[in-house]
């Protein structure tokens, strides 16, 4: 279950809503956050060159794991009907996870949008190694295999001020298409 929209996350409330958002604030809810919802195209994709990627590429390995063990009792709960792959970076010398990044097969809105599509969660580098290039050489190699797996649209989202996520998203062609906003009720 995704929620009201489906899509690679929950959202909140889409902006393009009509009278959603009037109708949460009259009722006691008040907006906490923000997110944005971006897609890219895969046609012809091509990642984007980075000296930093291509040095890295010989320290590193990705692995994929294809259906893996729910880590919570939420994950288990809300993902294990869906294709659900792994991507981890492994630096070579110490078999440490520098990078992660969950890809989940977007199947209902496929059929809507009339494109394959999967959406990207749990994006993350360790915080030792940001900036070094291990989150672009990660996303480098999911964006190949999905393209090559013929996945036509892929979808992520991300936090209106999570800057550095949004600023690589558009270095690899990510367009905004929506925004979604998180409400708390007030008690």
């Amino acid at each position: 279950y995704q929620g009201l929209y489906g899509g690679s996350e929950l959202p909140g409330v889409l902006r393009s809503s009509p009278g959603a958002h009037e109708f949460l604030i009259a009722t006691g809810y008040r907006a906490i956050d923000q997110v944005v919802v971006l897609q890219r195209d895969l046609a012809g994709f091509r990642p984007p060159v980075d000296r930093r990627a291509i040095s890295l590429r010989r320290r590193v390995s990705t692995v994929v794991t294809a259906d893996p063990v729910g880590r919570t009792w939420w994950e288990a709960c809300t993902r294990s009907s869906l294709d659900v792959t792994r991507y981890e970076l492994l630096l070579a010398e110490t078999g440490r996870v520098t990078a992660a990044l969950t890809t989940v097969a977007l199947h209902a809105l496929s059929t809507t949008w009339g494109v394959t599509a999967a959406g990207i969660v749990e994006f993350a580098v360790e915080p030792e190694y940001r900036r070094q290039g291990h989150g672009l050489l990660l996303l480098s190699d999911v964006l190949k295999q999905l393209a090559q797996e013929r996945m036509g649209l892929v979808e992520v989202q991300t936090m209106v001020h999570n800057t550095a996520a949004r600023n690589l998203y558009q270095k690899f062609g990510f367009q905004p298409i929506d925004e979604g906003v998180v409400y708390r009720r007030e008690r």
